[in-house]
């Protein structure tokens, strides 16, 4: 269990994390979002990988249209994660257009009975959203704990956080269970974990 500092101070960096990535000018963020799926497609985690799983943007995220279009022109094995019952999730690839809806937390995802589940094991790249992040690659999440609980279950995946570069902080303040990255992607740099 989280003290109550930690979880005050992961709080706060939630809170501005988000209005960080909100606050990004929508002049700006189709190029910022464009920047970064191109850097995701030119690294060699995109390369080595043919089951990613990524995210549906919500909430200012960056949007990943352009990796999913191209991904899957490429052959590419997508799929998207659901949330369960205690706060954990599974990663199913959509069959086709009509499988989709409305998930946990307004979050459009795949419709179990219209998809395929990906055991975790399986998945070689996992691209997560977060509210907030730090140059050693850990990141704070909307606070559900999803992610925390999923990746352990993944040790084939490189894990790639995916942010613009305001919402980078000197130092996350992250809990026993929270799980650290790989690596962060942003409009501007790579961030690798020391």
């Amino acid at each position: 269990m989280e003290d109550q500092e930690l979880t005050y101070q992961k709080s706060r960096q939630r809170r501005a994390g988000v209005a960080a990535r909100q606050a990004v000018p929508g002049a700006l963020r189709p190029a910022c979002n464009r920047h970064i799926c191109a850097a995701l497609l030119e690294s060699d985690a995109y390369r080595n990988a043919r089951i990613i799983l990524l995210y549906t943007a919500v909430r200012g995220e960056v949007n990943l249209a352009d990796f999913a279009a191209r991904a899957q022109q490429e052959g590419k094995t997508l799929c998207y994660p659901r949330c369960l019952p205690g706060r954990q999730m599974d990663a199913l690839q959509p069959l086709g257009p009509d499988s989709w809806e409305e998930g946990a937390y307004h979050i459009r995802a795949p419709i179990p009975a219209r998809s395929r589940r990906i055991p975790p094991e399986a998945l070689e790249l996992i691209l997560v959203p977060c509210a907030a992040f730090d140059p050693s690659c850990r990141r704070v999440g909307m606070g559900g704990g999803y992610y925390d609980r999923f990746l352990p279950l993944c040790p084939s995946a490189v894990t790639v956080g995916v942010a613009y570069d305001c919402q980078k902080v000197p130092q996350v303040y992250a809990g026993e269970l929270d799980v650290g990255l790989d690596s962060f992607v942003t409009e501007l740099r790579w961030y690798h974990r020391d």
